[in-house]
């Protein structure tokens, strides 16, 4: 369970949705030597490096001009900003400086865990041998905006997001459970032959790190992939390793329409007669052309049920990303510190992480608010996971807040609606009667439906008893 459980924070890292090919400023905030900055092409190719000084007077009010220079001579699109220390004063400071200069590129804060690995791993030091680690970590920010799941296969999965209860768990489990996933995921997704990293194409189920280095050379020797087909030239990748990977890999915009999606090739002779018998090219068979295929029962018959309805929602998606669009995130303006939180408030959050007691959110504070497993929501949830995952956005309610010690407690239920008081009384003027328990009592069935009077029991000095009943006549035996 633990194993799973640390696996489904990591699978959940790898599917956040990607900002996509756009030039990106990537900052890792820094308090005495001032951020380092970043500035990385749709590619992912640093562009431009340097340091942003904020140790006099002079140096933080010459910080925006700096700023929005750079945003405006690489054509920002968006500016990810490391959530580490001064984190959060760093982002409320880029938000100023851009409102001010009337630019409106994204400003987000990015998660950096990861980023010691990643900035010391083999590849990274060998492409970006020219920067210092703190310049790596901010070229990792802004890459990892742009593609998660493409920086986050060349850290050790443990490294990602698998150390919540490694050491309750077997290191060779753990390993397992995490490597299983991350391959999931890469499958799921599927793999840009042109732009994918060795790392990245690795992954692959059937392609391990030796073909991938080898497709990766012959690309820069030989140029782009046009097709899925030109994976037969590379060297030591024969047929076997062709029908087990093909179908995860992408060619965009290539010769044939069908490589941009997850239809195995084997499927193309079938779908291109098809298309000849309607008259139709390939492409016409993507979107909503896919009503086509769903209707030809004599390709369900040839590809079986199962591969039918998987190709029929190829063709629908179209090549389309399955972790989906990406949507900014941002903190409330006016929470900045601990004190600025008050009971009640309702605050946006990122859940940090999930335990058997409840769940940590964090508000913008610098201190990650707890949510007991009580108030996860109106039903009460035996098992926090089931109610809420690592990474999810949601909207809490400050419950409490205590300072001497730095803790929020926060809720995720809703909150109960006020009770109106009740109107108050005019002097004088008499309580309402309430009605006697006999006026709603209902109607005896042998009266009829009328209802009189009870007649009160004869008072014990009155003298007068009731009168007995007559005996019961025998019948004769």
């Amino acid at each position: 369970a633990l194993a799973g459980a640390s696996a489904e924070n990591v699978r959940r890292l790898l599917l956040e949705a990607p900002f996509g090919p756009r030039p990106v400023l990537g900052i890792d905030p820094g308090v005495r030597t001032g951020g380092r900055f970043a500035v990385v092409d749709g590619a992912g190719g640093c562009v431009a490096s340097g340091v942003v000084p904020l140790q006099t007077d002079e140096q933080k009010a010459a910080a925006p001009g700096a700023l929005v220079a750079l945003v405006r001579e690489h054509a920002v699109a968006a500016v990810a900003v490391g959530d580490g220390s001064a984190g959060r004063e760093t982002e409320i400071f880029v938000r100023s400086a851009l409102k001010d200069a009337g630019l409106d590129a994204l400003v987000a804060l990015v998660s950096e865990t990861g980023a010691g690995p990643w900035a010391a791993s083999e590849a990274v030091r060998s492409e970006l041998s020219e920067l210092d680690p703190p310049a790596r970590g901010a070229v990792f920010v802004a890459r990892r905006l742009q593609d998660p799941l493409r920086e986050l296969v060349r850290i050790e999965p443990r490294a990602v997001g698998g150390r919540q209860h490694s050491h309750d768990i077997a290191p060779a489990t753990l390993i397992r459970a995490l490597e299983e996933v991350v391959e999931g995921v890469v499958n799921r997704v599927g793999v840009d032959l042109n732009t994918a990293s060795p790392q990245l194409l690795g992954r692959v189920c059937g392609i391990g790190p030796a073909l991938a280095g080898a497709i990766v050379e012959h690309r820069e020797a030989k140029g782009e992939f046009r097709s899925r087909k030109q994976l037969l030239e590379v060297p030591r990748l024969g047929p076997k390793v062709f029908e087990q990977a093909a179908a995860f890999l992408r060619v965009k915009g290539g010769e044939n329409p069908l490589d941009g999606t997850g239809v195995h090739p084997e499927h193309y002779p079938a779908l291109e007669a098809l298309a000849e018998r309607e008259g139709k090219a390939l492409g016409d068979l993507l979107g909503p052309g896919a009503a086509f295929v769903r209707d030809a029962a004599e390709l369900e018959e040839q590809m079986g049920r199962w591969s039918h309805e998987d190709v029929v929602h190829e063709l629908e998606n179209q090549g389309r990303d399955p972790r989906g669009c990406f949507r900014p995130f941002s903190f409330r303006e006016d929470v900045r510190e601990l004190d600025d939180l008050k009971p009640g408030m309702m605050c946006p959050g990122l859940v940090t992480n999930v335990a058997s007691f409840g769940a940590f959110i964090d508000v913008g504070v610098g201190h990650d608010g707890l949510v007991h497993v009580s108030q996860l929501g109106r039903r009460f949830a035996r098992d926090p996971r089931e109610a809420i995952q690592p990474g999810e956005r949601v909207q809490a309610r400050v419950l409490k807040v205590d300072r001497e010690k730095r803790q929020v407690s926060l809720s995720l239920r809703t909150p109960p609606p006020d009770r109106r008081p009740a109107p108050p009384r005019r002097p004088g003027k008499p309580a309402p009667r309430t009605p006697s328990r006999g006026a709603d009592r209902p109607a005896s069935r042998g009266d009829g439906g009328r209802r009189g009077p009870r007649k009160p029991p004869p008072s014990p000095g009155s003298g007068r008893r009731p009168a007995p009943k007559p005996a019961r006549e025998r019948k004769p035996a």
